[in-house]
């Protein structure tokens, strides 16, 4: 039998990436904080609640607005990089169809 906190790590793990991505949507997250683990974290809140197309697409816009915020130039040689954004979100997706009942975890 389950207690009244079973999903209460749940909830909490939700609300800290939740909290993250609209720091991230503000451009409010700092360079340092933009990580392998928090673009991950990115493409997981998007593709599980746009799908994997549409979040595709919202990753393009919001780390080309990321990098220009803290000064990184969208180059060839730095800033955004579509191959790993796509196989990213093409890995988290596969996960998500394979998993269906995955969420948040703190």
């Amino acid at each position: 039998m389950s207690g009244p906190d079973e999903h209460a790590g749940l909830a909490l793990a939700e609300a800290q990436v939740e909290a993250f991505i609209e720091r991230f949507e503000a451009c409010c997250v700092e360079k340092e904080e933009w990580t392998h683990p928090a673009h991950l974290t990115a493409g997981f809140w998007y593709v599980r609640k746009l799908g994997a197309t549409r979040a595709l697409d919202e990753m393009r816009t919001r780390i080309r607005m990321h990098n220009e915020s803290v000064g990184t130039a969208n180059t060839g040689a730095s800033g955004y990089h579509e191959t790993i954004t796509c196989l990213y979100l093409a890995a988290i997706a596969t996960h998500l169809e394979e998993h269906p009942e995955l969420e948040f975890a703190g």
